[in-house]
């Protein structure tokens, strides 16, 4: 089988790469395949790219993907971790921080529609996060980025059942990667004791999303669309 994961080289995405491509073919789109080749894996298959505009993306989606290889599942794990507080948010900010997960989940979801890019009874996914419903200062673009890709689940999945290609997100809490681990390299001990506790399961682990993407690309989940999945640790339970 044939899986697509954007933003594979790194967190999740990496994990999930290397977890993929065992019994599968495994096209990761990233910016650095450093991580990828010490994997070791003949079926990995790195498309080096990274997310500046919607055209860019398109051109090269068309140019190296479209009516190239079909896939029975992809994944949206593109997105950028910064903090900025709202009164100091600038144009740089927003293509940094907003666009590139908008954008890379727009233009999967536009071949997804195409004939042929994804197979029948095929899977699209995107990472979100816990951001996306409930507020954190400095936290306004990376939150309101995810809220965005939830609301396109919703409306993608519907256009999409006609082709019996199911649309679904997955709400993270903290994960421990590289990316949680510089976004809370500045918290003070007590802070990060605290965020840790109102993970009532504590931080999880990169296998604790991979196993649920796994089970969102399968058939076993062949009658789940539409829908976004808390992962959270029961974060939002509290």
């Amino acid at each position: 089988m044939n899986f697509l994961v954007m933003g594979g080289t790194s967190g999740i995405g990496l994990d999930l790469a290397k977890k993929l491509s065992k019994d599968n073919h495994v096209f990761v789109l990233g910016r650095n395949s450093e991580k990828l080749e010490a994997i070791k894996s003949k079926n990995i298959h790195f498309l080096k790219h990274q997310v500046t505009s919607f055209e860019h993306l398109d051109t090269f989606f068309k140019k190296n993907l479209y009516k190239k290889v079909s896939f029975d599942g992809a994944i949206n794990c593109i997105g950028a971790e910064r903090f900025k507080m709202t009164k100091l948010i600038s144009e740089v900010d927003f293509n940094e921080i907003f666009s590139p997960p908008i954008i890379s989940f727009m233009v999967l979801l536009k071949y997804s529609s195409k004939k042929g890019f994804i197979n029948n009874n095929g899977s699209v996914l995107t990472m979100s996060s816990v951001s996306s419903v409930r507020g954190k200062s400095g936290m306004m673009l990376y939150g309101s980025a995810r809220a965005a890709m939830e609301s396109m689940v919703l409306h993608s999945a519907s256009e999409l059942a006609l082709k019996n290609i199911r649309v679904n997100a997955i709400r993270a809490g903290a994960v421990d990667t590289p990316m949680h681990e510089r976004s809370i390299k500045n918290m003070t001990d007590e802070s990060l004791k605290d965020f840790k506790k109102k993970h009532l399961l504590g931080f999880g682990k990169t296998s604790d999303i991979v196993s649920i993407v796994e089970f969102l690309l399968s058939q076993e989940s062949r009658w789940i669309t539409g829908t976004t999945i808390n992962a959270d640790g029961g974060y939002l339970s509290e």
